[in-house]
């Protein structure tokens, strides 16, 4: 924004017919073009500021969804790029404005608009793309049914895309997202703006796509979607500048652009499109966090998908070890109240479990299973076989020990009948 304001100036001092600065001028000038309040990291090609872009993100997401952050980083990449370029210039002209000369001052200053104009332009497409990345990744994770797994770290990442669509339709609100922490700085600069200063950053509608699934993939459904708002900053140059051009016009004095907060619209774009401290900084935390998140949820789904096949083959092992005997039996059946199943009903519990896994494995095979949905009922799968090992292991392989405990408790009982009796008998016959 400092490179408009120079052109601003340029342009006042053109059209009052100067070729010389004043002191004044000259100060002005130069304030303007030697301060910076941003993060952008230097480079110089556009592929060196990719390379820097690229290592911020962790992902490893859909093909379709890694197609979507690719664009995203060569946005943001692509502005950093031209932003380093209009800083190139801007340092050139602020050696011209300590000499005070106007007329050496190049005529790259179309080249800096051009520079200056791309760098907000293509952040402007890089912080939609994200957007759209946000709204993709949401309707993915809801299709994936990670609402069953609200015990999972991804299912917080879910919450907080959700918070931040919400508030592109609805607004601010107190939450941290990238989107509220943009919002709020944006309504910090307006704020400071002086009040006969016009025009202020407003929130411009965007589109966000509807999507549907189509095996393993998800398509955008082409007429459907919803509209969300966000402040950008392509609109906003424009009407500035205008702006600027006509205070400056009207009133012929460069002073007009002292009113203008360069130094805080400069902090407001570090805000949104910096390296660090910045909204960017902070959607690559979430994108980078829900990657590992969901890739923490895959291998789970794996590993929990060979625990139950495990589990599957020693709950049948200890089945077939299992020795049934008729006195077993009846005892059993007397003495623990049907604490101890029968080996059918063992078999029963572990047929069914196997037709489940059965049924699950082939929906996996076809593709009709949700993520979610899986890792789920691998979940609960898995404790089933657990309880049944248990009871095995509990019951089944001590039940010699359970009968003798519970033979000697009834024989205790009995004996006890038995002396009540005794005494009842040896009454009678005093009697008789």
């Amino acid at each position: 924004m400092k490179v408009k304001l120079i052109i601003a100036l340029l342009f006042i001092i053109f059209l009052l017919g100067c070729t010389e600065m004043t002191q004044s001028e000259k100060n002005l000038c130069y304030s303007l073009t030697n301060r910076s309040y941003d993060s952008i990291p230097p480079c110089t090609t556009e592929e060196s500021c990719y390379k820097k872009v690229d290592a911020l993100f962790e992902t490893s997401l859909l093909y379709e969804q890694e197609n979507n952050i690719y664009e995203m980083k060569n946005s943001i990449a692509r502005s950093w790029f031209y932003y380093n370029k209009a800083i190139i210039e801007l340092k050139m002209i602020s050696i011209h404005c300590q000499n005070g000369s106007a007329s050496s001052i190049p005529p790259s200053i179309n080249q800096l608009r051009f520079y200056l104009d791309h760098s907000f332009s293509e952040l402007d497409t890089g912080m939609k793309q994200s957007f759209e990345i946000i709204n993709f990744q949401e309707q993915r994770l809801t299709y994936e049914k990670i609402d069953l797994l609200k015990e999972e770290p991804l299912y917080e990442s879910l919450i907080e895309l959700r918070q931040i669509l919400s508030e592109l339709e609805n607004g601010k609100t107190n939450s941290n997202s990238y989107v509220a922490f943009y919002l709020e700085k944006v309504e910090e600069f307006n704020k400071s703006n002086p009040s006969d200063y016009k025009p202020l950053i407003d929130k411009r509608p965007f589109w966000l796509s509807t999507y549907y699934q189509l095996n393993e993939h998800i398509l955008e459904n082409a007429g459907l979607g919803k509209n969300g708002y966000f402040p950008f900053f392509g609109n906003y140059l424009n009407e500035a500048f205008q702006y600027l051009e006509y205070k400056i016009y009207t009133t012929e004095s460069i002073q007009s652009l002292q009113s203008f907060p360069a130094s805080e619209f400069m902090r407001l774009y570090s805000n949104l499109g910096g390296e660090t401290n910045s909204s960017l900084e902070i959607f690559k935390d979430l994108l980078n966090r829900t990657s590992k998140s969901y890739s923490l949820v895959k291998t789970n789904q794996k590993e929990l998908v060979m625990e139950v096949q495990d589990l599957q083959t020693k709950g049948n092992e200890l089945l077939f070890e299992l020795e049934e005997n008729p006195t077993a039996i009846y005892l059993k059946s007397i003495l623990l109240n049907g604490k101890i199943l029968t080996k059918r009903e063992y078999k029963d519990r572990l047929i069914l479990l196997k037709e489940n896994l059965i049924m699950l494995n082939e929906k996996r095979g076809s593709g009709n299973l949700a993520l979610g949905e899986d890792v789920s009922i691998l979940k609960q799968m898995k404790l089933d076989y657990q309880k049944i090992i248990k009871e095995f292991k509990e019951n089944i392989s001590n039940e010699n020990e359970l009968i003798k405990s519970a033979c000697d408790i009834k024989a205790n009982e009995i004996k006890d009948e038995v002396k009540n009796k005794t005494e009842l008998l040896e009454y009678v016959t005093e009697l008789n």
